[in-house]
């Protein structure tokens, strides 16, 4: 697997091609949990969610939330020495682009994702990178029968066409921090199972 080290309980994988995931774990995970209300409109048709209900977060749903989750975020990555000054608010694309806005995901028993990246607009990008987080807020045993029970995974390529993939248990307040081009998904869940998704953008250093 493409780990290249490892800060107290921060996780840094890398391949040459600069595709890069960190796993660390969100110490206020439960200030975001108001966040999981699934009893609005699901946006989940078209997605690559399966069995699950999903929807938009507006950003002034969880403005101070977020700040704190964004200095949490800056920080893990100065701990690892990336070249990442700051986490900030993704702008969109286009008129119609709903990236700049988080997301939460409600799968139930069976419920999986289909393997996915979130840069979907190359050009218009024009190389800018940015990057995908997953916060998982359900503790998701693996069984004999399904021993990657819930698990999300990520799929790195190395330039030699090599491809790095490692799977991520649930656990209340691990994140999975990703490089925009990292393919991703879920592993079918025997159980609920609840995350928040945010991409963000991210001003790098020289």
């Amino acid at each position: 697997m493409a780990l290249l080290k490892k800060v107290n309980d921060i996780e840094f994988y890398f391949v040459p091609n600069q595709h890069w995931v960190v796993s660390a774990f969100y110490p206020d995970y439960k200030d975001l949990e108001f966040l999981l209300d699934f009893t609005t409109a699901d946006m989940s048709a078209g997605s690559c969610t399966v069995n699950g209900i999903q929807q938009f977060i507006e950003n002034e749903d969880w403005t101070e939330q977020r700040t704190k989750y964004k200095k949490w975020m800056s920080d893990v990555f100065e701990q690892l020495g990336m070249p990442i000054q700051s986490v900030v608010e993704r702008q969109p694309e286009t008129p119609t682009d709903l990236s700049t806005r988080a997301w939460t995901v409600n799968y139930f028993p069976g419920g999986w994702q289909a393997g996915h990246f979130h840069s979907t607009d190359r050009a218009g990008q024009q190389n800018r990178r940015f990057g995908t987080s997953v916060m998982m807020f359900d503790r998701i045993e693996p069984t004999r029968k399904n021993l990657f029970n819930g698990c999300n995974y990520v799929v790195l390529q190395g330039n030699n066409g090599y491809t790095y993939d490692h799977k991520f248990h649930p656990e209340p307040g691990k994140v999975i921090m990703m490089d925009d081009r990292v393919w991703h998904g879920a592993y079918p869940t025997d159980e609920n199972r609840r995350v928040l998704v945010w991409d963000f953008d991210i001003n790098e250093s020289n």
